[in-house]
């Protein structure tokens, strides 16, 4: 077996640090199988990141990771912006992963049915590639009159591969999703606290799959509530 790891400063000035750390292991040279990790985080005046990286091999399976929904490629810019992304190449999740926080409370998603026992084997993963990226945004003026808004959006994207699928006489199936989540709140700020009187929320999302059989759904949700005595729900 062997194994390897370093970690350390690659980049030091007044405008920009760059951090790399990295770990190999080839346990097994007979069977070639390799285990790769490492991460790049750097940091600037405005802005700052992490790019996590993965690399699996092994004779009957490997992966190439640039980030996962879990560990994404995460850049954020001057504290008002974020963004988020990640591939996925070889072996991948067989589903698109749960959507936004947000926007699951704004329509009301307890529990997904992929977690029912009856669709365990769905939740196997599958070989292919997956992409997914999001925009969240927080800024707004916070005097004695501020507001908070914070906008939310994103998108998906899933070609997997599995023998058990075979829909439309494929063993591919394809899955996407995009979203946006627009949050509004509005309020007076005296002697260090918030005292809204205004809170707006909107979302939609679109998410579709194929082959055939194809699957299109789409929800939208808003929300308000006015001096803590008028409101809608979703």
């Amino acid at each position: 077996t062997l194994k390897a790891g370093a970690a350390g400063t690659i980049l030091d000035t007044d405008i920009a640090k760059i951090g790399l750390g990295l770990d190999f292991t080839v346990p097994c040279f007979q069977n070639f199988i390799v285990d790769m990790n490492a991460q790049i985080e750097f940091t600037a005046k405005v802005l700052t990141g992490k790019v996590p990286f993965e690399l699996h091999t092994e004779p009957k399976k490997w992966h190439l990771h640039i980030g996962t929904n879990e560990v994404p490629v995460e850049l954020k810019f001057a504290k008002i912006a974020k963004v988020n992304c990640y591939f996925m190449l070889g072996e991948v999740p067989a589903q698109l992963p749960p959507l936004n926080p947000a926007l699951t409370s704004l329509f009301g998603v307890v529990k997904s049915e992929a977690a029912n026992p009856e669709n365990v084997d769905l939740l196997k993963n599958g070989s292919g590639f997956a992409f997914g990226a999001s925009v969240d945004i927080d800024c707004g003026p916070d005097k004695f009159i501020y507001a908070d808004v914070k906008l939310k959006g994103g998108t998906d994207a899933l070609i997997v591969r599995r023998d058990s699928f075979m829909c439309g006489g494929s063993d591919f199936r394809g899955s996407g999703r995009t979203y946006v989540y627009l949050a509004l709140g509005a309020g007076i700020s005296f002697r260090d606290k918030h005292h809204e009187f205004l809170d707006i929320q909107a979302g939609a999302s679109l998410q579709a799959e194929f082959p055939k059989p194809y699957h299109i759904a789409g929800e939208f949700g808003f929300r308000f509530r006015l001096l803590h005595c008028m409101s809608m729900p979703s």
